[in-house]
C-alpha cells in the first residue's frame, strides 16, 4: 500500500489512502479514450452523494479528458450524445435513461473505436449483469461483486497506469467484481477486479469502474522508493513539509506517477522510474497537466543529473553542480519566493543551509540566485511544452516550512532558504513571471538562433524577435526545442493562425528534441493524431537536391549538408529537398499541410555554420519563405 515513512508519519496513513482511488481511476477512464469524449452528469438534487460523486466524475474527467476535448452533458434525464465515441457516466445515470436513449447507446458503443466507462454508482442499488448485457448482444457477463478489500495489481503492462489499486476509505467504496466474461485489467491476490473491460460484438469496449468517486482527486503526489538509511531523513523531511502546505487528505505517496497538479520526487527516486513512466510524465507535462520538483542530492553526479532531466523534458539539458560549502542567495524579487501557500513574506536575501547544491543549466531560468554568479543558482525553472520541471538544490535534510513563524518579525535568514524550497515543491504556478522567451531566460541554441538572424538580415529582411505569435506576419520561424518550452496560450495563439492561413510556420527541428517530444508537438500543430516522425544525421558534404517541381521565387536546386544537417522521414507531408542517399529518402526539408490546410514546415539545419554564404543560404531563404513550396493537396 502506500506507505509513510518513520513513526512520526504513519497517522495520516488511511487519508493519504482515501485519496488514491479517484486519482488513479481518473487515468483509468483516460486510457483508450478517443476523441470526442463526452461525460454524462444527472445529478438527483434530493440526494447529496449523487450530486457530490457525480460532480468528482466530471471534475476528473474534465482534468485528465482535456487533450481529447471532454465535454459535459447534464439534465435530467440527461440527453445522448449522438456524435461522441467515449461515453462516461455513472451507472445510475444509464439506468435512469429512456429506453429509446439506452438502445441508440448500444448502437453507438457496439463499433470500432467507441468506449463506454461505466463508473459503479451505488446508490439505490444496481444490476451490473442487467446494465451490461445489451452492449454484449444479450449475454450477462456473469458478474458478482464485492467490496475491494486488499490491491489489486495490474494483469496488463499499462504505460503510464498506477501499478496497483487500493481499497479506499473516507466513505467511499470500491467494488470489486468476480466475471465470466469481459477482461480484468487489475486483479486482487483472490481474482477480483476493479477495472473490467468488455468487448462488444462488433468492436466496442465497456469498461466498467468498480469506484463510485466518494472522494477528491489528490493535489500533490510524492514519488517514493525504498530508500537507504542514509536516505530516509531526509526523505520523511520532504514528505512530511509536503504533507503541512497541502493537507495530509490531499497527498499521495506512490511509486509512480498519476493525475495530480504537482509531482515531487527526489533525483534518485526519478532515476529509477520505468521508460513507460517517464514518457507518461513528459506527456502529461507538455500538456500542462502536471508540474513536477525535482530535490536535487549532493551524491548523483552532474552527467547522471542532466541524463535525468532530458528523459524527462524530452530535450538534452545540461547541467553542472557543486555543493555549497560558503556563499549566499537571493531570490528574483519578482518570483513567487515567499508570501504564498500560507507562509509570511520575508526578503529575497538568503543564508546557506547544509546540503545545498549550487547548479548551473543551458536551459531554463533561476529562481534563487548565487550571489557572485551570472550562470548559478539554488533553484531553476524549466519548461516542458506547457508543463514546469522545477530543480531544487537543497535536499530537506534540516527539513522544510514547518508551519511557524516569529510573530511580528521577518522570518530568519538561516530559514528562508528551506521555506522557499518548499513553496518550489508545491506550487502549481510557475514562481516567475511571464514564460520562458522572457529576458534573462537560458534557451537551448542561443547562438544558433543569432546566426539564422545574421542570415535573414543578409537577405535585407529584420526579423521581429518576439516570445508570441504575430497576427499579420506572414512566416513563423521557430527551433523545435523553442516551440516545445512555449506556454498553453502562445502555442494554441500561434495554432490558430496556422490553421487560418495567416501564417506559415517554419520549424528548425534538432538533436535537442527527442522524436517522441517532437510528434507530439507536430500533432498538436498539425491536427493529425497520428502524424509520426523520426530523424537522423546527414554525413556533412553530401548533395541535398531538390525532388519537387522547381519552385517558383526559389531557385535553388539543392545544396551541401553542413556538418549539422538532420533528416526527418514522417508518415504524412511531402519531401522538398532529401539528402541524395540511394534507396532513402531522407528528406531536410518537409512539408506538412495541417488538418485546415495551413502550412508547417521541417528545417533540418540548426544554422550552426551560419545562415549567409553558399549552402546555407538557401536554407535560410526557406526559413523564410512565406508561401507554400508545395501545392496544399500534397502535403498530407
Amino acid at each position: 500500500m502506500p506507505r509513510l515513512r518513520g513513526a512520526a508519519v504513519a497517522a495520516p496513513l488511511l487519508l493519504l489512502i482515501g485519496a488514491l482511488s479517484a486519482l488513479q481511476l481518473g487515468a483509468a477512464i483516460e486510457a483508450n479514450a478517443q476523441p470526442p469524449v463526452v461525460v454524462y452528469s444527472d445529478p438527483d438534487p434530493n440526494n447529496s452523494n449523487d450530486v457530490t460523486r457525480k460532480a468528482a466524475l466530471v471534475a476528473s474527467v474534465l482534468g485528465v479528458g482535456s487533450a481529447l476535448g471532454a465535454q459535459v452533458v447534464s439534465g435530467r434525464p440527461v440527453p445522448l450524445s449522438l456524435d461522441a465515441r467515449t461515453h462516461v457516466m455513472m451507472t445510475n445515470t444509464l439506468n435512469d435513461m429512456s429506453d429509446l436513449n439506452r438502445r441508440a447507446l448500444v448502437n453507438l458503443v457496439d463499433r470500432s473505436g467507441s468506449l463506454l466507462v461505466l463508473a459503479a454508482n451505488q446508490i439505490g442499488g444496481q444490476d451490473y449483469n442487467a446494465l451490461l448485457a445489451p452492449f454484449l448482444g444479450g449475454a450477462s457477463p456473469g458478474c458478482g461483486w464485492e467490496s475491494q478489500s486488499r490491491a489489486a495489481n495490474q494483469v496488463f503492462d499499462l504505460p503510464g497506469m498506477p501499478l496497483s489499486l487500493f481499497a479506499a476509505s473516507r466513505g467511499a467504496n470500491i467494488l470489486a467484481f468476480r466475471c465470466t466474461a469481459g477482461a480484468p485489467w487489475y486483479a486482487t491476490s483472490d481474482g477480483a477486479a476493479p477495472v473490467m473491460m468488455f468487448y462488444t460484438p462488433n468492436g466496442g469496449w465497456v469498461k466498467l469502474l468498480g469506484f463510485d468517486w466518494g472522494t477528491p482527486d489528490a493535489r500533490a503526489i510524492l514519488l517514493t522508493d525504498e530508500a537507504l538509511p542514509f536516505d530516509t531523513l531526509r526523505k520523511t523531511q520532504l514528505l512530511l513539509t509536503v504533507l503541512q502546505l497541502v493537507g495530509q487528505g490531499n497527498v499521495l505517496d506512490r511509486p509512480n506517477p498519476g493525475i495530480a497538479p504537482v509531482h515531487v520526487s527526489y533525483d534518485n527516486t526519478l532515476v529509477k522510474l520505468s521508460n513507460g513512466s517517464k514518457a507518461f510524465l513528459n506527456e502529461k507535462l507538455s500538456l500542462g497537466k502536471t508540474m513536477l520538483s525535482i530535490v536535487v542530492t549532493e551524491e548523483d553526479s552532474a552527467p547522471d543529473l542532466s541524463a535525468l532531466v532530458s528523459s524527462i523534458m524530452g530535450f538534452a539539458v545540461n547541467c553542472s553542480k557543486r555543493v555549497m560549502v560558503r556563499g549566499s542567495l537571493t531570490a528574483v524579487p519578482e518570483s513567487n519566493f515567499t508570501g504564498v501557500l500560507g507562509i509570511p513574506r520575508y526578503p529575497a536575501a538568503m543564508s546557506l543551509v547544509a546540503n545545498t547544491v549550487a547548479l548551473t543549466c543551458n536551459s531554463g531560468r533561476r529562481v534563487v540566485l548565487v550571489d557572485g554568479s551570472d550562470t548559478e543558482a539554488v533553484l531553476w525553472e524549466l519548461s516542458v511544452g506547457r508543463g514546469v520541471v522545477r530543480l531544487i538544490g537543497y535536499d530537506f535534510t534540516n527539513g522544510g516550512y514547518d508551519g511557524t513563524a516569529p510573530a511580528n518579525r521577518e522570518l530568519p535568514l538561516a530559514q528562508r532558504l528551506s521555506a522557499t524550497s518548499s513553496i518550489a515543491a508545491v506550487l502549481t504556478t510557475r514562481m516567475l513571471p511571464g514564460d520562458t522567451s522572457s529576458p534573462g531566460a537560458v534557451q537551448p541554441d542561443s547562438a544558433n538562433k543569432e546566426k539564422l538572424r545574421d542570415g535573414i538580415n543578409a537577405l535585407g529582411s529584420t526579423p521581429l524577435v518576439w516570445p508570441n505569435a504575430v497576427d499579420g506576419a506572414p512566416v513563423h520561424v521557430a527551433f523545435d526545442t523553442t516551440l516545445a518550452a512555449l506556454s498553453n496560450d502562445t502555442l494554441a495563439g500561434l495554432t490558430s493562425l496556422i490553421s487560418a492561413k495567416r501564417t506559415v510556420l517554419s520549424i528548425v527541428f534538432t538533436s535537442g528534441l527527442t522524436d517522441a517530444a517532437r510528434n507530439t508537438l507536430l500533432q498538436s500543430l498539425t491536427g493529425y493524431s497520428d502524424l509520426s516522425c523520426m530523424t537522423g544525421a546527414v554525413a556533412a558534404k553530401l548533395r541535398v537536391n531538390r525532388v519537387v517541381s522547381a519552385i517558383a521565387e526559389l531557385r535553388s536546386s539543392g545544396w551541401r549538408a553542413q556538418q549539422v544537417t538532420r533528416y526527418i522521414k514522417c508518415n504524412i507531408g511531402t519531401t522538398v529537398f532529401a539528402a541524395n542517399v540511394v534507396g532513402s529518402k531522407q528528406a531536410v526539408i518537409q512539408e506538412l499541410t495541417t488538418m485546415s490546410g495551413g502550412t508547417v514546415r521541417l528545417i533540418g539545419y540548426n544554422f550552426a555554420s551560419g545562415g549567409r554564404g553558399s549552402d546555407r543560404k538557401p536554407l535560410t531563404s526557406i526559413a523564410v519563405f512565406a508561401k507554400p513550396l508545395v501545392p496544399a493537396a500534397a502535403g498530407r
